[in-house]
């Protein structure tokens, strides 16, 4: 048998004891929709991004990888999983003039 939850993230590490309640929505017309994000962001040419396509950035890794080393694009992508790390991140390119 497995357990899954909605709202408990899944990389949590804080020690402690943590209580999903998860409420039927169904009979008063709301429904789920997971939370995403998308990043528009400038690309460097040492950046492996295709300029207009989407992307998923799971790790800030990603941003130096795609965007380029020292990119506004990798840096938007620090930011954004310094403060959320559990949000679908997705980013799309654009050329650096």
């Amino acid at each position: 048998m497995t357990v899954s939850f909605s709202e408990i993230p899944y990389d949590w590490r804080n020690p402690g004891v943590f209580i999903e309640a998860r409420p039927v929505y169904d009979a008063i017309g709301l429904t789920e929709f997971p939370a995403r994000a998308v990043l528009v962001v400038q690309k460097l040419a040492s950046g492996s991004a295709v300029p207009g396509q989407l992307y998923t950035v799971t790790r800030e890794a990603d941003g130096a990888a795609l965007f380029g080393r020292g990119s506004i694009g990798q840096e938007m992508v620090a930011a954004f999983k310094a403060n959320n790390r559990t949000t679908d991140c997705r980013a799309i390119a654009l050329e650096d003039l």
